[in-house]
């Protein structure tokens, strides 16, 4: 009597083979898509953008128990994300994105956080909630690299 293996749902085998082999889910490569890329809403001011995130369709509309509102707390991050480019040179947002080099990795969300007194996990989801906010509503175009690294 021959065992059966178990197949894994939609692995493709050859006749009389074994299990392919694992492929590197991204290639890395020069990403023409990246260049010269601005939002619509690249010249907004701060304020403008805060009204802003509200009207998007994916915005929480309903307040969790003990009266945290999501909503609330993505203003709060998006807030913080906008105050910091701020601080980098830059005609508009994406301009400063680039010029705070926020591509490069995740550190940059340690340092926004810096004497916030609540639990690390709190203060880093108040930034990343503003940061989902800011990509969807095209505030910020993180280029494609930084997408497929920063793991939210």
């Amino acid at each position: 009597m021959t065992r059966q293996v178990p197949r894994r749902a939609n692995s493709i085998r050859r006749a009389g083979t074994g299990p392919t082999p694992p492929r590197r889910l991204f290639v890395e490569h020069d990403l023409k898509a990246d260049e010269d890329r601005i939002g619509p809403h690249d010249r907004l001011s701060r304020d403008e953008v805060l009204a802003l995130l509200p009207t998007l369709s994916a915005w929480p509309q309903r307040t969790y128990s003990r009266g945290v509102a999501p909503g609330t707390r993505r203003l709060a991050g998006a807030a913080k994300i906008l105050d910091w480019l701020l601080t980098h040179p830059g005609e508009g947002r994406q301009a400063r994105w680039l010029a705070a080099d926020a591509d490069r990795g995740k550190e940059w969300v340690g340092a926004l956080t810096e004497g916030d007194p609540r639990c690390e996990e709190s203060r880093r989801n108040e930034i990343l909630m503003g940061l989902n906010s800011l990509m969807i509503s095209k505030i910020v175009l993180p280029r494609h690299a930084f997408l497929r690294r920063f793991r939210l």
